[in-house]
């Protein structure tokens, strides 16, 4: 398993095309893909030159970011882009506690969507600071492979880059499958049309006699 470093002259924007905005891009929209096939992101070859194929456009990857380390490496045949903010949480154990809680509720969001998106965001507070998360499964994983590979790459925070990504108060993972960003601003804008996409919540009337 090699760590492949990412330079500051080979990185770009690998967008979704669904209507998910960050605050300070008010060009990243678009429409959920219609056709799995021939709708495919750009490779981690033209992206970094790296001969790996990173997956369809409807993977949210913004890795172009002001400040930070970034790595990638190959694990078990899977191409993995990391990214975080060099700045520590105050409170590294109760960051790390909240960050958790944000996540589980997160990828269990994600993984109920339909097969046209599968995506949540969310905050959860931390002490003084909030945290802000975004996570994203390819939507034609089904419910349970999208929360296996969310899980795992909450684990990847822990365990990846020499442990250099726990703690820190941003960061971003970037998978085959599925997609994880956290950071203590809110960098994610949900247009109305993208809400109109997601599940609907279960009626106060269901499962009444």
């Amino acid at each position: 398993m090699g760590i492949l470093p990412i330079h500051a002259d080979e990185e770009r924007d690998i967008r979704a095309v669904i209507n998910v905005e960050r605050e300070d891009d008010d060009d990243a929209t678009g429409t959920p893909s219609e056709d799995m096939e021939t709708k495919r992101a750009a490779t981690v070859e033209e992206e970094m030159g790296v001969s790996v194929d990173m997956g369809e456009e409807d993977l949210i990857a913004d890795l172009a970011v002001d400040t930070g380390d970034k790595e990638a490496e190959m694990e078990n045949g899977e191409f993995i882009v990391y990214t975080w903010n060099t700045e520590n949480a105050s409170h590294v154990n109760l960051f790390s506690q909240a960050l958790g809680n944000l996540t589980s509720r997160l990828r269990t969001a994600a993984a109920s969507g339909t097969s046209l998106l599968k995506f949540a965001t969310g905050n959860q507070t931390a002490g003084i600071i909030t945290i802000f998360g975004l996570v994203q499964c390819m939507p034609d994983l089904s419910a349970q492979d999208c929360d296996d590979c969310l899980a795992g790459t909450f684990q990847q925070i822990r365990s990846c880059c020499d442990g250099q990504i726990e703690g820190k108060i941003g960061g971003r993972i970037v998978r085959g499958s599925c997609y994880l960003r956290f950071e203590t601003y809110p960098f994610y804008r949900v247009t109305a049309a993208t809400l109109a996409q997601l599940p609907l919540p279960p009626s106060p009337a269901a499962g009444r006699p």
